[in-house]
């Protein structure tokens, strides 16, 4: 006996904007390293799982990846992109290598919180 698997509706949900990783974490799911393709979530792709998201009536995502922050300005059009649409945004998970120094990461924090992140993980 075969059944189809339907999900009609989410409640919570994340999106992964790329598999690029600076760490090598043995525990993570994805299988994300410094090895994998430099590629970041494109314009249609996200504009698709944003239509699915809404369809299925979630209200809000977390971002993740790989490592989010290792294209930081994709990742601000990301969060403005889903911000636009009407999804909130819970949170982007990091493992902070994007830190540099106090100022720089400052102001690209005053950029994505412009762009309408809140909370980072």
């Amino acid at each position: 006996m075969s059944a189809n698997l339907c999900i009609d509706r989410l409640v919570d949900g994340g999106i992964i904007t790329n598999y690029a990783c600076t760490s090598r974490c043995g525990h993570c799911l994805y299988g994300c390293s410094p090895n994998r393709e430099k590629d970041y979530l494109e314009g249609e792709v996200l504009d698709s799982i944003v239509k699915t998201i809404k369809r299925l009536a979630c209200r809000s995502v977390h971002i993740g990846g790989g490592e989010p922050f290792l294209d930081a300005e994709s990742l601000i059009q990301t969060v403005r992109g889903i911000r636009t649409r009407g999804i909130d945004i819970e949170y982007v998970e990091t493992n902070a290598m994007w830190y540099r120094d106090l100022e720089a990461a400052v102001d690209l924090l005053l950029q994505l919180k412009d762009a309408g992140l809140a909370t980072l993980s």
